[in-house]
Formats: structure tokens, sequence, C-alpha cells
């Protein structure tokens, strides 16, 4: 299965399901690693393959807003210029769900200009896509297989009834291992799945636990920052810290990224006009 054509076909006929659990497309034998790779919007855990993704105003909205609220905060803290960009391709091995490798499109990654360190990237979810498996995918973005110091997720549930919302910022705990990145990208190159020596394999209800459970240490991951938005707290001001020196080397101390209430209203408008009590 050429899931590029799948995914177009589904979205065009309108037939891309529409719930706040993942979209199972089928066994990994039967989908094209070609295929996968060049999407970069699917993810492979433990033998299984999903679509993480769709396509709506309010996602669209998230990751815009987020992002630009960040950028805001670290031009004003840090010596570079930090940009937004959405097009790169990244090269993962999910070690937590059976040791598979894929590469990979994350909604946005922040970098600076003229650097080709990238310290952070963003992540949202709406419909199609539960917390645990939004979870596990900015687990994998820094893990020992990349050089990435964050990830942040941001997970509204699809529900017309009620809002609700997480937002995440993890740290990574294990230091790049350039000897593993560089046998991953032989084997994305060679169109090879997984590694031979065996990971673990842990269920994607299993990450969600973890985090409602702060044991995310288990995925050696930091937990820096995690709120849950209702529509009693959105009218407030989100503000966490990040080191420094985690996107920046050269630089020390931390810097204090705000995302205004002004914006989260905005979202949450948004969710009212477009979604609450009827469909998307």
């Amino acid at each position: 299965m050429d899931i590029v054509n799948f995914f177009e076909a589904k979205f065009e006929k309108n037939e891309t399901p529409k719930s706040d659990n993942d979209w199972e497309v089928g066994p990994l034998d039967e989908c094209s690693i070609e295929s996968i790779n060049k999407f970069g919007k699917a993810v492979i855990h433990n033998g299984k393959v999903y679509i993480a993704y769709c396509i709506n105003p309010l996602l669209a909205f998230i990751c815009s807003m987020a992002t630009d609220n960040i950028i805001k905060s670290l031009n004003s803290y840090l010596k570079k210029n930090y940009i937004i960009s959405t097009q790169s391709i990244f090269n993962v091995c999910n070690t937590y769900g059976n040791g598979y490798v894929q590469c990979k499109i994350p909604d946005a990654y922040i970098y600076a200009e003229n650097d080709r360190n990238i310290p952070l990237v963003f992540k949202c979810a709406f419909a199609n896509e539960s917390l645990g498996q939004l979870i596990q995918e900015c687990v994998t973005y820094i893990n020992e297989f990349t050089r990435i110091s964050y990830s942040i997720g941001f997970k509204v549930e699809y529900n017309n009834e009620h809002f609700k919302g997480y937002l995440f910022v993890f740290e990574r705990v294990l230091e790049p291992n350039e000897d593993k990145i560089k046998e991953m990208n032989i084997l994305i190159e060679n169109k090879e799945l997984q590694f031979k020596h065996k990971y673990p394999s842990v269920e994607l209800h299993e990450f969600e636990k973890a985090f409602f459970n702060d044991e995310m240490r288990n995925f050696n991951v930091k937990v820096c920052f995690k709120k849950h938005f209702d529509d009693k707290n959105i009218q407030e001001t989100v503000e966490f810290d990040l080191d420094k020196s985690k996107i920046d080397p050269e630089q020390m101390g931390s810097v204090k990224i705000q995302i205004e209430k002004e914006h989260l209203l905005n979202m949450f408008d948004l969710w009212k006009r477009k979604f609450h009590r009827r469909e998307i």
C-alpha cells in the first residue's frame, strides 16, 4: 500500500476518520516503507502504521499561534535570530515501539539562521491522534537517535461538547549517540525497517498513563512543563522556562517562553465557531 495515495484518496472523498482515536492504517508489512518515509506524517509503532495527521483550521491555528509565541520569546532573550520552518524531514528510531526507523516531518521546528542546530520541534494533534500517540512522537524526537533538545506537544481533544487540551514540554535526558545515529541513517538509506537488536514494545496508552502519573522519566525525558486546558482556565497566559545552553550552547541561564492569553482565547473562539456542537 502506498500511504500517500491512501491518505489523498481518503481526503478527497472526505473519508478521513473524525475521532479522538488513533488512525490505524494496518500492519507494516502491507505498507510501502518508501511511501511512509515520503509522507512523513505516519507513525510506525509495534509493527502497525498510523496516520498522525489531519487537515483543519484549528490545527493550523494552534501550530502557528504556539510557534509564533515561542519565536517571539526566544528572539527577546537570545542573541541569534530564530525562525520557524515546516519542511525538513527527520530520521527517527522508535525505541519504545520495537526499534522501527523512519522519516518524519514535525508540524514545525525552530532553528537559528545560519545554524544547522535544531533545538526544538513542535507537534500538535486534534482529530485521529490520541494524547498517548502524540506523547510517543515527542519522546521519539528527543531520544539518543536525534540531536534535538526539546519537543513540545499540544493536544486538543476531539470533543464538540467540551473544550479540553494539553500542552507539554519535554527535554532530552540521553545525549545524542553519534554511532547510533549513523547506523539509523544507513538503515533508512537502505530501506530497512528496524534494528536487529531488540527494543521494548510499549502500548500507546502506556505513554498517556506515564504522563498523568508523572513517570515520563521511564521514557528518558524530562517534563519541563505541562498544563491541562479547559474553558475555565484558557484565559491564562502560559509561561515556562527553557535552558539557554540547550538552545544555544554559547549561552547560559534560562529563557522564559510565553504564550499570551489573547492568543489562547483566539484558539478557543475558533474551536467554538468551527467545532463546538458541530462537525468540522
